[in-house]
């Protein structure tokens, strides 16, 4: 059954830091080149993002598992499910979280149940169009608006808002979600400084000659104390060290810039090569000049109440939108597209159904932050970089409680130590006589 379901692990974490685990697949299934074992992941239980997030979903909804994928879950050729549920202890009145329970499925095995139950009518009437098949475009978000099923995997674990923010403004506009603006005034904002040149010195042959004369007499300098320095420590490792040297410009094979530690830069990149042949990106070279700022980002949260019946948790109920007239190169102008949004009972996730006849226009959302610059409004909220302290306004040099301190060192006036002279005196007769 756990085999027909793709479920790989189960696993529970108390609060105390304890983490016990189940296998259920085996080791090579379980995709350990990407995330690492379940227990070498997740050392620190109570520190990851599926232990907080079922912890504070518990007050939304006591009886949900809630599920999350990896950010990067379109891009990788298999993935895993997270579902966690918070366990909670009450005692006269108070609650507390006591444990988290979960399962992680293969992220294919769960896509793959997910299309094969949504194209099942079980009306008695055939399905003329469903999620797999016909221009229905079905998507699984989680409450913060975050991708874990599409039709195209790679939109998997991607925002919403960046794959259609037209519609992600109506479900806003529906009140399905709200829109959480939030501000970072302790952020760092990267300013491109570009190249600097001499541009302002006149570049005559005689300059190019100085700059000849001082590259060789330099070359040379460098060369007669290196190997005087070698000489004067070992004349073995010297010369050991020059029958050493690897010709690497002999090999037809290789380049002479591609033996390991060699940096090599391409644009704006920098890569360094390793051993075997391989190469590796190393950071972009560094041409930009970080600088404090502020910056705002927005954030979507889920209404559940939405989706039920006022009142009546028990029932659930579909919000549906159509956006008219998205398209305005379009012949037909009652060209429009429909959506469909409903509660996955139990879980955090929404099922969101578009009808995607009408090629509609359609924009871009991000939840990336963005730098701002604070207005007058929020000028109470954040001290000013100008705001000095105020001098008083009479001058204070005399306090009457200062008459009454009798203990004053004398740090600031320098004293010789006898004995450390006399010791530097012994110690330079001694060295001098012996010399």
């Amino acid at each position: 059954m756990f085999q027909l379901f793709g479920i790989s692990i189960a696993f529970v974490a108390t609060r105390s830091g304890l983490l016990r685990w189940q296998d259920i697949a085996s080791i090579h299934e379980q995709y350990p080149d990407e995330y690492g074992h379940f227990s070498e992941a997740n050392i620190k239980a109570i520190d990851q993002t599926w232990y907080k997030r079922a912890v504070d979903h518990y007050e939304v909804d006591p009886e949900s598992f809630v599920y999350s994928v990896p950010f990067d879950a379109g891009i990788l050729n298999e993935s895993l499910v997270t579902a966690s549920h918070a366990i909670f202890v009450e005692k006269e009145g108070h609650r507390a979280p006591a444990a988290v329970v979960g399962l992680q499925y293969k992220n294919s095995v769960f896509r793959e149940t997910f299309f094969n139950i949504t194209s099942l009518c079980t009306g008695g009437v055939p399905c003329k169009r469903s999620c797999s098949v016909g221009d229905m475009a079905c998507y699984v978000l989680d409450n913060n608006g975050y991708v874990v099923i599409s039709k195209d995997i790679e939109q998997t674990g991607r925002f919403f808002g960046e794959i259609d923010g037209t519609i992600m403004d109506s479900l806003v506009y529906y009140e399905v979600y709200q829109r959480i603006r939030v501000y970072d005034y302790q952020a760092v904002c990267l300013d491109h400084t570009g190249y600097t040149g001499s541009s302002n010195m006149l570049l005559t042959p005689f300059k190019f000659m100085k700059w000849a004369v001082h590259w060789a007499i330099g070359r040379a300098t460098w060369l007669l104390l290196q190997t005087q320095l070698a000489q004067l420590i070992n004349p073995e490792w010297a010369w050991s060290l020059e029958q050493e040297q690897p010709d690497y410009a002999d090999d037809d094979d290789a380049s002479a810039f591609n033996y390991p530690g060699v940096r090599e830069e391409e644009g704006d990149k920098v890569y360094v090569y390793l051993e075997d042949g391989l190469t590796m990106e190393s950071a972009y070279i560094n041409k930009t000049r970080p600088r404090p700022c502020d910056k705002q980002m927005d954030l979507y949260s889920l209404q559940a109440d939405r989706l039920f019946e006022k009142g009546r948790p028990e029932r659930p109920r579909a919000v549906k939108g159509r956006l008219a007239n998205c398209n305005a190169n379009s012949f037909t102008r009652q060209c429009g597209r429909t959506f469909s949004i409903h509660k996955i009972p139990h879980s955090n996730l929404v099922l969101l159904v578009i009808d995607t006849t009408c090629k509609c226009e359609t924009r871009r959302l991000s939840v990336d932050p963005q730098e701002v610059f604070i207005n007058e409004s929020l000028r109470c909220e954040r001290p000013q970089e100008s705001l000095f302290r105020l001098r008083p306004s009479t001058c204070k040099s005399y306090h009457p409680e200062e008459e009454a301190i009798k203990l004053c060192g004398r740090g600031s006036v320098p004293v010789p130590s006898v004995a450390v002279s006399i010791l530097l005196t012994v110690s330079t007769l001694y060295y001098t006589v012996s010399s």
